[in-house]
């Protein structure tokens, strides 16, 4: 039966001459106090069906067997054994087990509405091996346009640098190449002032945010030379050429 552990992240800690790196917006909230939680995870109405999928969140899916393993080599294989229960537990999280049912489903769209969706929707298709919602997202990534016609979210012009990440992580060779493409030109570290680069180590140490360089190394070594006066530990960030 195959395996249905995640495989593990291949993303790299990279720098290059392309693109600032959005910084978060801070949270607005009044003095003493907190920002509102985000909302609670839901089944996002599958709730009929012969099994029952238990996210890692938990939340509970109902869905029809004959349409997993019609989607899925993993879950055909899963469900060829008798001893399976009428509720499964996976160690995917609410969204994704969502994004996987909705692209099974032919009376339903497929919502992926940031970037942070289009990893776990690309990581649960590469663990259910769903080749087909695979290529599903890689035109989505391609394309300026979502299922409505909509300028998409995920479209890699609308953030090539975060695209060009996740195409490496999962071994988008095209669109990485096409993403890359797109931040040439874009990024000049020697303009940028001490607190964009203070912000630009923060965001390479804490999002490991994979980014291109093509640049020489007169440039290369510039970069290093801006890093290291704001103490950042260049070591830890390895520059692709």
């Amino acid at each position: 039966m195959s395996s249905l552990h995640s495989p593990a992240s291949l993303v790299d800690r990279t720098i290059s001459p392309s693109h600032p790196i959005p910084t978060p917006s801070p949270s607005i909230s009044l003095p003493g106090q907190e920002p509102p939680p985000p909302p609670p995870p839901t089944n996002d109405g599958f709730v009929e069906g012969d099994v029952t999928l238990c996210s890692s969140d938990g939340v509970e899916f109902k869905a029809y067997k004959l349409i997993l393993r019609l989607t899925s080599p993993v879950f055909s294989d899963m469900f060829s054994v008798a001893s399976v229960k009428d509720a499964i537990t996976l160690n995917d999280d609410a969204h994704s087990i969502a994004m996987m049912l909705q692209f099974a489903y032919p009376d339903r769209d497929l919502i992926v509405p940031s970037f942070d969706h289009l990893e776990k929707a690309l990581g649960i298709a590469r663990k259910y091996h769903i080749d087909r919602m695979t290529e599903a997202l890689r035109l989505r990534l391609r394309s300026s346009n979502d299922v409505t016609g909509d300028l998409s979210p995920i479209s890699m012009s609308i953030d090539p640098i975060r695209a060009f990440a996740i195409a490496r992580q999962f071994g988008l060779v095209e669109e990485a190449k096409a993403a890359s493409t797109m931040t040439i030109g874009k990024f000049r570290i020697l303009e940028m002032s001490d607190t964009d680069l203070h912000s630009l180590a923060i965001d390479l140490e804490s999002c490991q945010r994979s980014i291109w360089c093509t640049e020489n190394e007169q440039w290369l070594d510039a970069v290093r030379s801006k890093l290291e006066d704001q103490l950042v530990d260049v070591a830890s960030v390895r520059i692709v050429l």
